[in-house]
């Protein structure tokens, strides 16, 4: 406490300038369950709104902060007149990454093919970007000679090895799952398709709507599509579905926990909290934990219902994604509009409750895909 207000007091001694804290989560939040460090941090947050609050002392000073876990900031902390201006720096799109590489090599390289590059850094973020840039150049002065495009391939492939051609299909797979679930739930649009040595990803847009218990089933069907998607042509799920916290498994989790103990839309019509204050009874409450498991089991199924009735058009993006790496605009938007909703003749409305449908192992016949379901693409 005595640091952090030393700290304020340093920068209104020296202002103009700006105030930088960084890892701002660390402060905790008051809005979480009681634990023996409550008391703690209660003080810290109390003591950081008490710094940042004083607008008359504070002119010519701009407190900026950075953090990795929005999520875990206390809700104090962001309302208006604090840290209310967020700006969300994503992973670089796949038509920002060519301008980047080539920003970061300046005048060398002009007539490398940086879009080609681009597709060999799917999911990069800027940092890393300029470290495989300086990594390539130290290369380069190493050898005694000018940066090549040679150089930056093998620091590529150094940093992101590429995915085994197994795994990258299943992942094609996985991805084609999500885009087709989206589009069949009216749940969300589909802006881009994209394949990396880090794994894949689908750019969507949700489609606003008033939160209701359907059109958050939808989201759940859409998040657990590419698992859905696995076990359909696989007749198995890989654990890629799952593990780090904003995986999609954790995202299915979290929106199940908030529709029965946050939204109002669950067996029990009870509060126990905010989305991630609710999230942390799951563990110990084996009655939510049962409601939980039965509504992800139950958006799992239907995704695998929409998915068998899109088949061709699921193994059609998947093969079009294992050729480009990246799909979206026109021919994105011609393949997928394919998709049978649900609702139409060809997808039975999912059934709330019912037990798993034991979908079987099917045969992956992605090169045997009919050349007119290529055609689409134009």
């Amino acid at each position: 406490m005595k640091g952090m207000r030393g700290t304020f007091a340093e920068a209104m001694a020296n202002a103009p300038c700006v105030l930088f804290i960084d890892e701002l989560d660390a402060f905790g939040s008051r809005d979480r369950a009681p634990d023996h460090n409550s008391a703690w941090t209660d003080n810290v947050v109390a003591g950081l709104l008490e710094c940042i609050d004083g607008f008359e002392q504070l002119e010519g000073v701009i407190v900026v902060a950075a953090t990795n876990h929005p999520q875990k900031i206390d809700p104090a902390i962001r309302r208006a007149g604090r840290f209310d201006t967020t700006l969300r720096l994503e992973a670089l799109t796949p038509d920002l990454l060519p301008q980047a590489l080539r920003w970061h090599c300046g005048k060398d390289l002009p007539g490398a093919d940086y879009l080609g590059l681009g597709r060999l850094l799917q999911e990069a973020t800027g940092a890393e970007v300029a470290a495989i840039i300086r990594a390539a150049r130290a290369k380069a002065r190493a050898a005694h000679r000018p940066l090549a495009v040679e150089d930056l391939t093998t620091v590529i492939a150094d940093h992101r090895p590429p995915l085994p051609q197994d795994l990258r299909r299943r992942v094609a797979i996985h991805e084609a799952g999500h885009a087709v679930a989206a589009i069949g739930t009216r749940c969300a649009e589909v802006i881009s398709i994209s394949i990396g040595p880090t794994g894949g990803k689908v750019e969507h847009r949700p489609v606003r709507g008033s939160m209701t218990a359907d059109e958050l089933e939808a989201a759940l069907t859409f998040k657990l599509a590419g698992r859905a998607a696995e076990r359909l042509i696989y007749g198995n799920a890989s654990a890629g579905s799952g593990g780090s916290a904003d995986s999609d498994l954790a995202q299915a989790t979290e929106l199940a926990v908030a529709m029965e103990a946050a939204y109002g839309q669950g067996q029990a019509l009870v509060w126990l909290g905010s989305p991630e204050t609710a999230l942390r009874h799951l563990r110990y409450d084996r009655q939510l934990q049962h409601r939980v498991d039965l509504r992800l089991k139950a958006a799992e199924v239907r995704a695998l219902r929409l998915l068998q009735a899109n088949r061709d058009i699921a193994l059609a993006v998947a093969k079009m994604l294992l050729e480009v790496q990246h799909i979206s605009g026109p021919p994105l938007s011609q393949i997928l509009a394919a998709v049978m909703p649900e609702g139409s003749a060809g997808v039975r409305p999912a059934d709330k409750g019912e037990p798993d449908v034991g979908f079987e192992p099917r045969e992956d016949r992605m090169e045997d895909i009919a050349q007119d379901a290529c055609k689409v693409t134009g």
